[in-house]
């Protein structure tokens, strides 16, 4: 204290601190828009955010604490934005943490301000943009997974911490995807624990479907999208973290009560509907699948095209009265297709049984895996009818398979297949994290219906596909896939 004080008497200032201490040039350079007091989660979804300055700390940094119900809605590509006061430094981190091979590439001065230039927080992923922005201006070519693989210090990645409805912790952490999940998990908890019974609809309700909600969580409102879905014999009302979650829950919703509103005269037409016992029979076979009078009900309901935008009782109606107008002909329609999937399926199956040797083993383990994916106990609970419809096709091109898999044809077939494998393999990896979020995305069926196009254009050309498949297709659409996360 002694030596402070006789330096002061020299410079009153010497333990003052300046804008440079902060990386500021001057005061003016201090925006309060850089140090927001809150934290958009999502649209119209935002939480109280705090600062330390605390190096070493666990709460270093900016940190937020989200309610389990308000952290299940969350982007979690919103909390790689971080604040905008720290966006200069966290690229510069993330450019300089690149690999070496790469980084001695890149003039780094004179980069980051192109690259900041560039960002833009309204046109979604930051290491997606980070990247794109980066290869355009230095020609090396720089991945989003790359840059969003690079070590950070703490401070520059938004701590999250998720409470419970009394705002106890729950968990905390700087990983969004890791809290995001934890905090599904805990919603499907708290729902599953919950006594109260939701109104059971084998109707259209006495009001319309709201898409979009807003439910107020402590001082943050929620904002979550409300849906009809199929609960067996009847439909109830829910609330979705996603929207594309619940427009696909929608539909199935809607769909059931449509069945239940032509059922009577479907089970009426059945009694004189060709092939009606021959369906009957194959699907027999298929374990746990459900008796075919519901499915066929519903399926004839769904023929008619996409049902998720009906939201009113008058569309509704109209819906109805749309099905019963040419039942007769949908019923035959959906009983041949049936009827006709299952004739294809039980033969494969005996075909599979009847194949000796070896060398086949890969292409029938490959094949039984298929199938098992393509009919199993939900297919009719759970496939649409626009999808089911190529099911022949898709059947079919499995016995030309077979059929081709002869001599050197066993060589071309594992040549196909090893392209094949890694793609279904992580299209199934990632079919069962989404299920076990309960998230449903559009990306991901189009890439699984792509793979069984690819099959057919691989191992059955001349069948035809219902789109444009190669490789190439297929792996952009992956890439879509992936920048969605988990």
């Amino acid at each position: 204290d002694r030596w402070r004080r006789r330096e002061e008497q020299r410079n009153r200032s010497l333990l003052h601190l300046t804008p440079g201490d902060f990386g500021l040039e001057s005061l003016d350079d201090l925006n309060p828009e850089h140090y927001p007091d809150s934290f958009e989660l999502r649209s119209n979804t935002s939480v109280p955010i705090a600062y330390q300055l605390d190096p070493g700390s666990p709460n270093d940094g900016a940190s937020i604490d989200v309610p389990v119900e308000v952290a299940s809605t969350m982007l979690p590509e919103r909390s790689a934005w971080l604040i905008p006061g720290w966006i200069p430094e966290k690229v510069e981190s993330i450019l300089r943490g690149l690999p070496n091979t790469i980084r001695r590439q890149l003039d780094i001065n004179t980069l980051l301000p192109k690259i900041l230039n560039d960002l833009d927080f309204q046109r979604g992923d930051f290491y997606q943009q980070l990247a794109a922005s980066a290869t355009r201006h230095s020609s090396v070519e720089i991945s989003p997974k790359l840059v969003e693989q690079v070590p950070l210090p703490d401070h520059l990645q938004l701590r999250i911490t998720l409470t419970d409805p009394a705002g106890k912790e729950i968990a905390s952490s700087r990983d969004s995807a890791f809290i995001l999940q934890t905090a599904r998990e805990e919603a499907r908890r708290q729902a599953h624990n919950d006594p109260g019974t939701p109104t059971r609809y084998t109707r259209w309700p006495d009001h319309p479907i709201a898409e979009i909600v807003h439910n107020t969580v402590g001082s943050a409102t929620v904002e979550r999208y409300q849906a009809l879905a199929d609960a067996g014999d009847h439909a109830v009302l829910r609330q979705y973290d996603d929207k594309p979650t619940a427009t696909h829950e929608h539909s199935f919703g809607v769909r059931r009560l449509i069945q239940l509103a032509i059922q009577s005269e479907i089970n009426t037409l059945l009694r004189h509907t060709p092939r009606v016992d021959q369906a009957r029979t194959h699907w027999a076979t298929v374990s746990g699948a459900p008796r075919l009078e519901a499915p066929i009900g519903a399926l004839v309901a769904q023929w008619q095209g996409d049902l998720s935008q009906i939201r009113s009782e008058q569309r509704f109606t109209s819906a109805v009265q749309s099905a019963k107008q040419d039942l007769a002909t949908r019923v035959n329609a959906v009983v041949d297709l049936l009827a006709n999937i299952g004739q294809r399926y039980n033969h494969l199956v005996r075909i599979l049984d009847s194949i000796q040797g070896r060398e086949f083993q890969p292409i029938l383990a490959d094949l039984r895996y298929q199938l098992a994916q393509l009919i199993h106990s939900s297919t009719l609970h759970r496939v649409p009818a626009n999808r089911l419809v190529h099911y022949p096709r898709y059947l079919e091109a499995v016995r030309l398979r077979l059929e081709n898999a002869r001599g050197s044809g066993l060589r071309r077939d594992a040549e196909h297949m090893a392209m094949i494998l890694p793609h279904w393999r992580q299209c199934i990896e990632r079919a069962a994290q989404y299920h076990a979020s309960g998230r449903h995305e559009p990306a991901l069926d189009h890439y699984r219906w792509m793979i069984e196009e690819w099959r057919v254009s691989l191992f059955a050309q001349r069948l035809g596909t219902s789109e444009r498949v190669s490789r190439k297709i297929i792996e952009q659409i992956w890439a879509e896939v992936e920048s969605f996360g988990l």
